[in-house]
């Protein structure tokens, strides 16, 4: 839809407090959109955001399990050197996506432009 394609854009472009502003605005229009928490709560992990990002992925994680809401979680919780949590959300959105919900944990990270050897947490398989 729309306002994630413009969240996504945002932050590709590392325009972290416009896709802050832009996931808000969603939020008001619809309060359980998932991915706008997602994409909300990936924005405030790329700046350091932590417990924000966190209350966010978790939220979003819950109204949709979605393996793209999951990988996000992982990534943020990777970031903030939360080793064991992001394992689990990792694994937990490539069960959901043997299940066909969506495309592989490799596929999200390189769409959103995430390199996973960039960040202090390095998962294996």
């Amino acid at each position: 839809d729309r306002l994630d394609c413009g969240l996504r854009q945002v932050i590709f472009a590392r325009r972290y407090d416009e896709a802050i502003e832009l996931a808000r605005k969603g939020l008001e229009l619809e309060p359980n959109g998932a991915y706008a928490l997602a994409f909300q709560g990936l924005a405030y992990g790329e700046q350091g955001r932590f417990k924000e990002a966190v209350s966010n992925l978790q939220r979003a994680a819950q109204l949709e399990r979605s393996p793209t809401i999951l990988y996000l979680g992982a990534h943020v919780h990777a970031v903030a050197g939360q080793r064991g949590e992001a394992e689990k959300l990792l694994h937990e959105g490539e069960k959901a996506g043997e299940m066909g919900l969506t495309v592989n944990s490799n596929e999200t990270m390189a769409a959103l432009g995430i390199s996973m050897r960039a960040h202090p947490c390095q998962f294996s398989h």
